[in-house]
């Protein structure tokens, strides 16, 4: 998923705790259950076999674009609340892909396990790049107004 997708389940898991530390391991978890969900097209994996590194970036930095402009617009429609526990979700459920992201860059035993099982927990009920890209837009859309509209429905401010 990418991590506006992500960013959105951290404040579906702000409406149900209110524990930072809770929020954070809710957020780890919530992060690999979405990653479950099919949602790596086939088309992204077949561009970025050319120039992988450049095209690594690019996606690197679409994704964190994407999810900074996200919050920015969310913040516009409901404020967002900027405290401990927003901050402990929104870091769990980033913290496995920022890990994997790092695991392709430096080469560390360590990291290499973590992403064998990032990519199990992905392949574990689909198959890899078994979607195309407008189906694979339609589930991480659809996820991610599901998870904004619990935020709405259940957060008072």
């Amino acid at each position: 998923m990418y991590l506006t997708v992500h960013a959105a389940s951290a404040l579906g898991i702000i409406t149900f705790s209110h524990k930072p530390l809770l929020s954070l391991i809710l957020g780890i978890i919530m992060h690999f259950l979405l990653d479950l969900i099919p949602h790596d097209p086939l088309e992204l994996d077949q561009w970025m076999k050319k120039n992988y590194w450049s095209r690594f970036l690019t996606i690197v930095f679409i994704d964190f674009s994407a999810l900074f402009c996200s919050l920015f617009l969310l913040n516009l429609f409901k404020p967002l609340p900027i405290n401990w526990n927003f901050l402990a979700a929104l870091i769990g459920v980033a913290l496995p892909d920022v890990i994997w992201g790092i695991g392709k860059i430096v080469e560390l035993k360590i990291l290499e396990k973590f992403k064998k099982f990032h990519l199990w927990v992905h392949r574990l009920l689909w198959p890899p790049s078994d979607i195309g890209w407008p189906y694979a837009l339609l589930i991480q859309t659809a996820t991610f107004i599901f998870f904004f509209s619990l935020f709405i429905a259940f957060i008072k401010k």
